[in-house]
């Protein structure tokens, strides 16, 4: 710093020992004391010392004229002398500091660390290179690169290793949703729950299906689908190829259309109860039957119960009755009697009650 220092303007007041400066950043520039020249008075006064930046202390109350925004010059040269006196005292107390401190003493050997293993005592532990290579991760993912926590590129990343997030083949939220472009064939060989609508994949068993497939390895796995029918199917796979589709257990489905029976087997077998087949025209009597469950084609059979005992006639007699028809796809069914050759036209009102229905095929 040089010797005197005459930034900014000052003013001072007769008989008072304080004063002000306007721009000269006193503190900033290291000013703490010296003697002050103002223009227009000869002698110098002392500063007793430098609050801040814009304001000070003399030592004895200014004789002078008030003066404001006044020219000045301070030698500093006390100043530095005080200056480096209270650093080298402060400098002092550091080093009796650190003579005294329980670290003063102490030996860092090589890859290691120093830590306050209680109060006053120090302890040391190894600081290895891959210690010292996660301190030196940048950010989160380059730790998780240290550590060898890498995530998943995708939802069906399956390599070693690597750390698996919500949805990750189908786990913690929504199953993974397929499309019908692809092959449930050439799934990825890793667990995972899947879905799809309609149109379904290449060889899914049906639409709208639930699907979760278990791999043991490349050659060998398992798949086990469920749909919104209520139908059930499993699949092996051996040697590198898979078997047909096959139900899995029997279900039993009922409705106001009747009740469906599903064998292990793929069977389906409807039956409907109590049923009224009426007026359909002179020559039939006709019901139409949507099926309780379809079926995956039409059935094989679809057909009454018989003229039975407990059938009731309406305005005609059993004799009337010719033989029965159907009329069938996989959802659902005409079917009824046709008149007997040579008896009356049947009218308005004519019906047989209390018939069972029946249809067996395949759900699958």
């Amino acid at each position: 710093m040089s010797q005197i220092y005459s930034t900014g303007k000052i003013s001072v007041s007769q008989n008072n020992v304080n004063f002000t400066g306007s721009g000269t950043g006193w503190e900033l520039a290291g000013v703490t004391g010296g003697i002050c020249f103002v223009q227009g008075y000869a002698s110098g006064w002392p500063i007793d010392v430098i609050n801040n930046d814009g304001a000070g202390k003399f030592a004895l109350p200014w004789p002078g004229p008030n003066l404001a925004n006044a020219n000045y010059v301070i030698f500093c040269e006390t100043a530095q002398s005080a200056r480096a006196t209270a650093a080298n005292q402060r400098l002092a107390e550091l080093i009796n500091a650190i003579r005294l401190s329980p670290y003063a003493s102490a030996t860092i050997n090589k890859d290691s660390l120093l830590f306050g293993a209680a109060a006053g005592v120090l302890g040391e532990t190894p600081l290895i290179a891959f210690a010292r290579s996660l301190l030196a991760a940048a950010n989160g993912s380059a730790a998780r690169t240290t550590l060898e926590l890498v995530k998943q590129t995708s939802t069906t990343d399956a390599t070693a290793g690597r750390l698996m997030g919500v949805g990750a083949f189908g786990l913690g939220t929504s199953s993974l949703t397929l499309s019908q472009d692809v092959n449930l064939d050439d799934l990825p060989v890793v667990t995972a729950f899947y879905n799809w609508g309609s149109p379904a994949p290449i060889n899914a068993p049906a639409g709208f299906c639930e699907m979760l497939y278990i791999p043991r390895n490349p050659g060998t796995a398992i798949q086990i689908a469920f749909n919104s029918a209520g139908n059930s199917f499993i699949r092996g796979r051996g040697s590198g190829t898979w078997e047909a589709w096959r139900p899995l257990g029997s279900g039993r489905v009922s409705n106001s259309n009747g009740v469906a029976i599903k064998l292990q087997d793929g069977t389906q077998i409807c039956l409907l109860a109590n049923v009224t087949v009426s007026f359909a025209n002179t020559d039939q009597l006709s019901y139409n039957w949507l099926f309780p469950a379809a079926f995956a084609s039409s059935p094989e059979f679809v057909g009454l119960t018989g003229v039975n005992t407990g059938a009731s006639y309406i305005g005609i007699h059993r004799t009337s009755l010719g033989h029965a028809y159907a009329q069938y796809n996989a959802a659902q069914s005409q079917l009824g009697w046709v008149r007997s050759y040579g008896a009356p036209d049947f009218v308005n009102g004519n019906a047989v009650q209390a018939q069972r229905l029946v249809a067996i095929g395949r759900y699958i």
